[in-house]
């Protein structure tokens, strides 16, 4: 490979840097709009919003901070397998612990 074809290729995957402050402004958005939605009557609802905006604001995180967006799938698939992971773990404990009792203050 040739010096300019190595410079052409690096060129080629330089993407640039995302706009941090529209990303910023877009998560203290949400942010916001999330401590709004916990004054809610209906709770459902207000869980409903406040984790909804969590997904948003982890993909905001994720694309920007962490550079996935022009990573290949291959890496949003490891990402995925993780996850699942983690919530096969969550939801296979928590039936065992669910109903433990706390003897913390004795």
């Amino acid at each position: 490979m040739t010096a300019h074809q190595a410079t052409a290729h690096a060129e080629h995957d330089y993407h640039g840097h995302p706009n941090y402050f529209k990303t910023y402004f877009a998560l203290l958005l949400l942010f916001s709009l999330s401590l709004a939605a916990g004054y809610l009557d209906n709770i459902l609802m207000a869980l409903l919003l406040i984790f909804g905006m969590a997904l948003i604001k982890m993909m905001y995180v994720v694309n920007n901070f962490m550079h996935l967006r022009f990573e290949p799938l291959s890496i949003w698939f490891a990402v995925a397998f993780g996850l699942v992971c983690c919530f096969i773990f969550y939801f296979g404990v928590y039936p065992d612990i669910l109903w433990v009792p706390l003897e913390v203050a004795h």
